[in-house]
């Protein structure tokens, strides 16, 4: 039989055989942090240095520091990963955890416009009841972190973005596409008498960057001219008349 007896010096391998044997490494402490559905999760391994070789649940996957001590995981399966420490060519002992996986929130709004262009926007969440923030980006360069927010816009084009977050931490984000039309309106009559109706000449418009208009009486004297592109004429010339 073979013994065990540790040898100190060259000069105590007097008798053979003898068996030289690698020291095991000790198993590496691991902590298991959940992370959201449909997310990524992080996992280190502390002990000796060296490789490691790690066990996930069957639908998981190392995405990142595969061999390493700090590993990025994928998947939404649950269950137990364990994780060696092969210093020196030896395997210690494993360490494992439970994986747990949070559900992650459901995004979801509605959208509605108002205005003779569509250039009024209101916009509701319909996510879960648990999100506990609201990050709105409107494609214009604006954003808004209020559960409902109102947003107006030029024409154009544009991107709407709601990401949610629920109280366990994990997010969840829904995109929209509108269109604001370009457009002006101009009406053909008014009526300034003061009566409540239609006292006001006013013309609307979408996308328009340059505007320039001018308003004669039957003699063909100017009464009125404006280069905004948003007026609003109760029909009195400069003086007042």
């Amino acid at each position: 039989p073979y013994s065990d007896v540790l040898k100190k010096n060259w000069g105590d391998f007097s008798n053979d055989p003898f068996i030289l044997a690698n020291h095991k490494p000790s198993p590496p402490t691991l902590t298991c942090n959940p992370y959201c559905q449909g997310g990524t999760g992080t996992f280190t391994a502390v002990g000796d240095s060296g490789g490691y070789a790690w066990t996930l649940p069957a639908g998981d996957s190392i995405v990142s520091g595969s061999g390493t001590g700090t590993i990025v995981v994928t998947g939404d399966s649950t269950g137990p990963i364990s994780v060696v420490n092969t210093l020196t060519g030896c395997s210690s002992s494993s360490a494992s955890c439970f994986i747990t996986i949070v559900p992650s929130p459901t995004a979801n709004f509605t959208s509605s416009s108002s205005g003779a262009f569509n250039n009024t926007w209101a916009f509701t969440d319909f996510s879960a009841s648990n999100i506990t923030s609201w990050e709105w980006t409107f494609g214009d360069g604006d954003s808004s972190n209020i559960a409902d927010p109102g947003h107006q816009y030029p024409a154009g084009t544009y991107v709407v973005t709601e990401t949610v977050t629920n109280s366990d931490g994990c997010k969840a984000s829904k995109t929209d596409t509108i269109v604001v039309p370009e457009g002006i309106i101009i009406p053909n009559v008014f009526t300034p008498n003061s009566d409540g109706q239609n006292d006001v000449f006013s013309i609307t418009t979408s996308g328009v960057k340059n505007f320039s208009i001018e308003i004669f009486n039957r003699w063909g004297q100017k009464v009125f001219e404006s280069n905004s592109p948003m007026i609003s004429w109760e029909g009195r010339t400069s003086a007042g008349v």
